[in-house]
């Protein structure tokens, strides 16, 4: 029987597009990282100081990725590209600012904001199924590392990044807008694969 894994993760928090700055939903959204935002990431980085990694695993999305070679490169890492790790899709509320969302859908825009889990966005992914196929795609990516490799890097999208760190701290997943208000750019974890994966199947338990 394969030996239980542990690793150090640092989690990373991509929040740096121009839609971000201007306070518009991103969701699954495909952006690029902006000049402001490289310059938050590149500043935290250098607050943190000489840290190794052996891979970072990033979101597909485009500014994801580009911080991933920026934590990468002051790392001496390589970056590995996780489809699944993608923020959940928001459909017709990608690119709204929180005025607008509040005139058009009043009552469930609150709801959303006070609980994520109990509003299924117009057109887009429900909470619970982004949520699950997250956490599933972290654990399946920790999985698949070389056995040497334990210090791990992952780059995610804010509400992705609110979701694993809640399910990493035992939060419910209701505190995630809590956990994003409240959120470093950058965030150490020590996390235990064994105790992962017996969790994975049971993200939809959390209240």
């Amino acid at each position: 029987m394969a030996k239980a894994r542990d690793f150090t993760v640092l989690l990373v928090r991509s929040c740096a597009t121009e839609w971000d700055d201007c306070g518009r939903l991103v969701g699954s959204s495909d952006l690029p990282l902006c000049e402001a935002g490289r310059g938050r990431i590149e500043q935290a980085l250098d607050a943190m100081g000489s840290n190794d990694l052996d891979v970072v695993l990033s979101s597909a999305d485009e500014s994801s990725v580009q911080i991933a070679e920026l934590v990468a490169g002051s790392t001496n890492a390589r970056v590995r590209v996780v489809e699944s790790l993608s923020d959940v899709r928001l459909g017709l509320w990608e690119g709204l600012r929180a005025n607008e969302l509040a005139e058009r859908y009043p009552t469930a825009f609150r709801q959303w904001q006070a609980d994520p889990g109990s509003v299924q966005v117009p057109g887009g992914e429900s909470f619970h199924a982004g949520r699950e196929r997250i956490v599933d795609g972290l654990v399946r990516a920790l999985e698949k590392v070389r056995s040497k490799d334990t210090r791990i890097g992952v780059v995610v999208r804010p509400m992705a990044w609110a979701v694993l760190r809640c399910w990493l701290g035992s939060m419910p997943s209701s505190r995630v807008w809590e956990v994003m208000r409240e959120a470093p750019l950058l965030a150490w974890h020590e996390v235990d694969l064994e105790q992962l994966l017996s969790a994975a199947g049971s993200t939809d338990a959390e209240s």
